[in-house]
């Protein structure tokens, strides 16, 4: 038999008795102890605009200080070209302008057809619709400087107009006598020049 020590057994801890119950576990709530005070009401319409409108001003203004920056880092070469890309565009923007007025249309595409009585004084001007469509905020300009305006003129009807009823600079009358050379008629939907150096266009 050998003399070495056996370690003493450990003895498991007594189960509890029946009597005995454990601690009881008490659940504790998230819920915080005072709610949230409510969200007040939205700033009006107006502030909310102007400080939308506020940071997208300081937002490109910040890209602007960029790009100028970037451009003045740039060689000299680069600055010539981008000066010669940008006169290209002005003048074909500029060619495009003068090419086609804005609201410039064609007696034809307006429906008009001009007739000018200078066979007698005073000289009679008849302008006719003959589109199908009326025309509104009707301004005949003769000559260049004599006006006359009629609130609208129907599809198919006519404006008929004597120096009488043309007003030029200062609210002066066209003369009796009056040479009718140029007739331009102005609408809501554009203008068009029915007669030009005497002649119908």
């Amino acid at each position: 038999m050998s003399d070495a020590r056996q370690p003493p057994d450990r003895k498991a801890p007594p189960p509890p008795s029946a009597g005995t119950s454990r601690p009881a576990m008490r659940a504790v709530s998230a819920a915080r102890a005072t709610p949230l005070a409510p969200a007040g009401p939205p700033p009006p319409l107006g502030k909310r605009v102007s400080a939308a409108l506020t940071n997208a001003g300081l937002n490109a203004l910040a890209y602007a200080r960029e790009a100028v920056e970037d451009f003045r880092r740039r060689d000299r070469f680069f600055k010539f070209k981008a000066m010669v890309v940008a006169a290209w565009v002005l003048l074909s923007v500029s060619g495009v302008v003068v090419a086609c007025p804005s609201g410039a249309l064609s007696a034809g595409e307006m429906g008009a057809r001009l007739v000018v009585n200078a066979e007698r004084v005073p000289p009679i001007i008849l302008i006719y619709n003959e589109s199908k469509e009326p025309w509104q905020d009707v301004t005949v300009v003769v000559n260049r400087q004599y006006r006359a305006s009629s609130g609208s003129v129907a599809a198919g009807g006519n404006l008929t107009l004597t120096p009488k009823l043309l007003l030029g600079p200062g609210n002066v009358l066209a003369p009796l006598g009056l040479h009718v050379t140029d007739v331009e008629l102005r609408t809501s939907e554009g203008r068009a020049t029915l007669m030009r150096e005497g002649e119908l266009r």
